[in-house]
C-alpha cells in the first residue's frame, strides 16, 4: 500500500512537471508570435512613413518646382521673391544689431550696479577696490554706431516692406498671372515680416530708453564718487595736516636769538576783513590770521618760527576754494573780541600784518 502511494504521488509530481513545462513552452510561443506580429507592424509603419515621405517630398520638389517656374515665367513672382529674400537677410542684420545692443546695455546696467555698490559700502566705511578705467567716449562711440546702424536696417525694411506690398497689390490683380496659392504664401511672409519688423522697432525704442535711464543712473553715481573722494581728499589732507603741526610744536626748540619780521613770509595777506563760506573742519568765527599760504613748506616755515619764537597757540585751516592755508592764533565768536585782540595785539614780529577772517559755515 506504501509503495502504490508512492508511486502515485511521483505520478502526481511528474504530470505537475509536464503541465508547467506544457504552460511556458505555450507562454513562450504566444510571447514569439506577439513579438512577431509587432515587427512586422512596425515595418508596415516604417514603410508607411518612408512612402508618405516620399510623397511629401515629391509634392515639395513640384511645389518647388511650379514656383520656381511661376518665378521663371512671371517678373511679378520673381519680384516678391527677390524682396523676401532681402527683407529676410535684413532680418537677421536686425537681430544681431539688436543682440549687440543688448549686450551693451547689459555691461552699463553691470556698471551701474558696481558703481552704486562701491559707493554704498564706502559710505559704510567698506573699502573696495574700484573697477579699472573704461573710456565712456569709446563706449558711447561704440553704441551710437550699433544704433545708427540699427536705424539704416530698419529703414531698409521698412521700404522693402512697403515695396512688397505695393508687388502684392499688383498680383491682386485680375490679369497678373499669379496664382491664388502663391499670393496667400507672399501675403503670410508679408505679415511675418511686419509683425518682427514692429517688434524690432520697439525693442530699438526700449533700449534707446533703457540706455537714457542708466546714464542718468550712472552719472549720479559719479557724482557720488566725486563727492566721496573730494571728502576722502579733504579728510586725509586735515589728519595729515593735524599730525604735521603736532610734529611741529613737538620737534621744534625755541631759538636764542628772536627773528625779526624779515625773518618772517606773511604770504597772500590783505588789509581788509575777507569772509569765507563753508570751510571743513572749522567753526564759524572770527579768526585772528597771522599769514596766509598755498605752499605747505611756507606755511610749516612760517609755524617753526612762531613755535621757536616761544609760542605754541598757533593753528592754521584748509579752505578748498581758495586752495590756501590760513595760519591763525585765535579764534573770536564775535567781531568787538576780534577787533580788540587786533587792536591789543603782541609787538611780535609774527603778528605784524595780523588780519582779521570771518568763516561762515
Amino acid at each position: 500500500r506504501e509503495a502504490a502511494e508512492r508511486k502515485a504521488q511521483q505520478e502526481a509530481e511528474e504530470k505537475a512537471l509536464a503541465e508547467a513545462a506544457a504552460q511556458e513552452k505555450a507562454r513562450q510561443e504566444a510571447e514569439a508570435l506577439q513579438r512577431a506580429q509587432e515587427l512586422e507592424a512596425a515595418k508596415a509603419q516604417e514603410e508607411a512613413e518612408r512612402k508618405a515621405k516620399e510623397e511629401a517630398d515629391a509634392l515639395a520638389r513640384q511645389v518647388e518646382e511650379a514656383k520656381a517656374q511661376e518665378i521663371a515665367n512671371n517678373p511679378i513672382v520673381e519680384s516678391m521673391d527677390e524682396l523676401t529674400k532681402e527683407s529676410v537677410n535684413t532680418e537677421k542684420e536686425q537681430d544681431e544689431l539688436i543682440s549687440k545692443l543688448q549686450d551693451k546695455v547689459a555691461v552699463k546696467r553691470q556698471d551701474l550696479n558696481d558703481l552704486k555698490k562701491e559707493n554704498d559700502l564706502s559710505e559704510q566705511g567698506i573699502y573696495t577696490e574700484p573697477k579699472p578705467f573704461k573710456s565712456l567716449t569709446a563706449e558711447k562711440n561704440e553704441i551710437n554706431a550699433l544704433k545708427n546702424q540699427l536705424d539704416e536696417t530698419l529703414e531698409e525694411q521698412r521700404i522693402a516692406i512697403q515695396n512688397l506690398e505695393e508687388v502684392l497689390i499688383t498680383a491682386n490683380k485680375r490679369k497678373s498671372g499669379v496664382s491664388q496659392e502663391t499670393i496667400d504664401e507672399y501675403e503670410n511672409r508679408l505679415a511675418a515680416l511686419k509683425e518682427s519688423q514692429l517688434k524690432a522697432e520697439q525693442t530699438k525704442l526700449q533700449i534707446d530708453s533703457t540706455l537714457v535711464t542708466i546714464e542718468a543712473a550712472l552719472e549720479v553715481e559719479r557724482k557720488r564718487r566725486i563727492k566721496r573722494a573730494a571728502y576722502d581728499d579733504d579728510s586725509d589732507r586735515y589728519n595729515k595736516d593735524r599730525a604735521q603741526l603736532k610734529r611741529i610744536k613737538e620737534s621744534t626748540p625755541v631759538v636764542d636769538t628772536p627773528y625779526t619780521s624779515d625773518d618772517f613770509d606773511y604770504g597772500d595777506m590783505q588789509d581788509r576783513i575777507q569772509i569765507l563760506n563753508n570751510v571743513s573742519n572749522v567753526e564759524s568765527g572770527y579768526y585772528s590770521v597771522l599769514a596766509i599760504h598755498s605752499d605747505e613748506a611756507k606755511r610749516d616755515e612760517f609755524v617753526k618760527k612762531v613755535v621757536a619764537s616761544g609760542n605754541q597757540d598757533i593753528d592754521f585751516f584748509y579752505d578748498v576754494k581758495t586752495s590756501k592755508y590760513y595760519i591763525y592764533s585765535k579764534r573770536h565768536s564775535s567781531i568787538n573780541n576780534a577787533n580788540a585782540a587786533l587792536a591789543n595785539k603782541e609787538n611780535k614780529p609774527y603778528t605784524n600784518k595780523m588780519t582779521i577772517i570771518k568763516i561762515e559755515n
